[in-house]
């Protein structure tokens, strides 16, 4: 399948693989609750989940999920959670699915933010991304909407055009645009300039071959250096997935500013 940005089109074969491997945002499908300190509602036809902190909440967290999740995927586990002990509420959706940063899940970050502040009587100041939630999350903020103080990306996502070897990607992309051509609007990469001044911290590995570091994580830290932002980096190791880009220790580290 070719996928195209303004008619430029790129080709690119998926992957096959004899095993399953989980990517990041991907989960085993539990709901993982908390009790009653888990609200989950539907909110125009998306599930909204939050996840509030042990007492008070000093913030609000937004997470992003990767391909294949849902508002419940990485809720409640260790990595999140690292939030939730230092103070922070964490809320979720699920962002139309495989939709790859698409108007649909733009328009959910826009109903969850709202949603999740009027819960926790706090607006949302930290942004958490993963893989493909690096589109939705970057588009969100390029386009006009909420713009947090704080954005952490692990393995994300910049642009659409450089993840054929996801298995499914490019038939999702496709589906997600109703197009084989993806608006450059839509390809964080080419937005850089509009994104607003924030705290960003970009979590990659050279070993990644879903989502290449230098065709994503590394064209964001530079762009966002270029645009004046302020950035940090961690490189971490393994393929996608790999468990060392969910450091709840450097999340927290991170977050401890952001509230």
């Amino acid at each position: 399948m070719a996928l195209a940005a303004n008619g430029i089109r790129l080709w690119g074969a998926a992957l096959a693989f004899a095993t399953a491997v989980t990517l990041a945002g991907c989960g085993t499908g539990s709901k993982n609750p908390d009790g009653d300190k888990t609200i989950v509602e539907k909110v125009n036809g998306q599930t909204m989940r939050l996840d509030l902190a042990g007492g008070s909440a000093k913030g609000l967290a937004v997470w992003f999920h990767g391909q294949g999740g849902t508002a419940d995927t990485r809720m409640n586990e260790a990595w999140l959670n690292e939030l939730r002990v230092n103070g922070w509420a964490v809320a979720s959706a699920d962002f139309h699915g495989n939709a790859w940063g698409n108007a649909d899940a733009v328009a959910d970050v826009a109903a969850l933010t709202k949603w999740a502040a009027e819960k926790v009587g706090k607006d949302a100041t930290l942004y958490v991304a993963g893989s493909m939630g690096g589109l939705t999350s970057l588009n969100s903020m390029a386009q006009g909407g909420h713009a947090p103080k704080c954005w952490y990306g692990t393995m994300p996502v910049v642009d659409q055009l450089t993840v054929s070897n996801v298995p499914d990607a490019d038939t999702q992309i496709q589906t997600a645009y109703g197009s084989t051509t993806v608006p450059q609007a839509s390809i964080p990469a080419h937005n850089f300039n509009t994104l607003p001044s924030a705290k960003y911290r970009v979590l990659a590995s050279p070993e990644d071959t879903w989502v290449p570091a230098k065709q994503n994580a590394d064209v964001l830290a530079a762009g966002l250096q270029a645009a004046g932002k302020e950035v940090t980096t961690l490189a971490v190791s393994g393929q996608h997935g790999d468990p060392s880009h969910f450091n709840g220790s450097d999340l927290a580290r991170f977050a401890a500013d952001c509230a």
